[in-house]
C-alpha cells in the first residue's frame, strides 16, 4: 500500500452510498447527482412525536486513510426548531460549524480508520402542526475531499524470453552406392568348323614356304 491520496469528492470508497444514515426522532434522507459527486445533500425533518425532544440526524463514515478532511457547506436551519446547530463529526467528535454562520469552509487532520462526516441537531418545544412536521432543514456540502489510499497496480511477474526450439543438425542427403561399369557379356572362343579347315591350311602352307623362303636366302647370303 503506498501513501494517501485523496478523493474527488463523494467517489470510490466515499461513494454517497457508503455512508451510514443515523436518524434519532427525524425523518432523514440524503440526496445526490450521480453525474457529479462533488456535492451532497442531507435532508432532515421531525417526526409527529418530536417535541421537547432533541432531534439528531448523523451521515458519517470511517476515515480509509490519515490525512485532510476538508469540505465546503451551507446550513439551512430548521425554522421550527428553537435549537439549530450543524457540526462536522472529526474522529469521532463534533466541531459546531453554525456559530453564528450559515455557510464556510472547513478542514482538519484526521486518524486513519476513524469516524467523519457531519451532524444536524435540532430541538422541538412546541407541538408540530401538519405543515410544521413537513419542514427540514438541509446541510448542502460540497468540494468534499477526504484521504483515500492508493494501492499500487499489481506487477506482472517477469515473462521468460521465448526458448527457441531445438534446431536438429542437418542431415546429408542420401549417398547413392556406386555403380560398377557395365561389364560386357563372355566372348565364346571361336572353334573352327570343318568348312574353315580348308582356308586354315592354306594360310598355313603359304606361311610355311615364306618362311623357307627367308630361310635358303640367309645360307645365299
Amino acid at each position: 500500500m503506498a501513501a494517501p491520496s485523496y478523493a474527488a469528492g463523494f467517489s470510490g470508497y466515499y461513494e454517497p452510498t457508503q455512508w451510514d444514515l443515523s436518524q434519532t426522532n427525524t425523518v432523514a434522507d440524503f440526496d445526490f447527482d450521480p453525474a457529479n459527486l462533488d456535492s451532497i445533500e442531507i435532508i432532515t425533518r421531525p417526526v409527529p412525536t418530536a417535541t421537547n425532544r432533541s432531534l439528531v440526524t448523523t451521515y458519517s463514515i470511517e476515515s480509509q486513510a490519515a490525512g485532510t478532511f476538508s469540505f465546503n457547506w451551507l446550513y439551512t436551519p430548521l425554522a421550527i426548531s428553537t435549537d439549530n446547530r450543524f457540526f462536522a463529526i472529526v474522529n469521532g467528535g463534533e466541531i459546531l460549524l453554525n456559530n453564528p454562520l450559515q455557510s464556510g469552509s472547513f478542514s482538519t487532520e484526521v486518524a486513519a480508520g476513524s469516524q467523519i462526516g457531519f451532524r444536524i441537531r435540532n430541538r422541538i418545544a412546541a407541538p408540530l402542526t401538519l405543515a410544521q412536521q413537513q419542514d427540514n432543514a438541509l446541510a448542502f456540502i460540497s468540494l468534499f475531499t477526504a484521504p483515500t489510499l492508493t494501492v499500487d497496480p499489481p506487477v506482472d511477474p517477469p515473462v521468460d524470453p521465448p526458448v527457441d526450439p531445438p534446431v536438429d543438425p542437418p542431415v546429408d542427403p542420401p549417398v547413392d552406392p556406386p555403380v560398377d561399369p557395365p561389364v560386357d557379356p563372355p566372348v565364346d572362343p571361336v572353334i573352327p568348323t570343318p568348312a574353315m579347315l580348308p582356308g586354315l591350311l592354306g594360310m598355313w602352307m603359304a606361311a610355311m614356304r615364306k618362311k623357307r623362303q627367308q630361310e635358303l636366302a640367309k645360307e645365299e647370303c
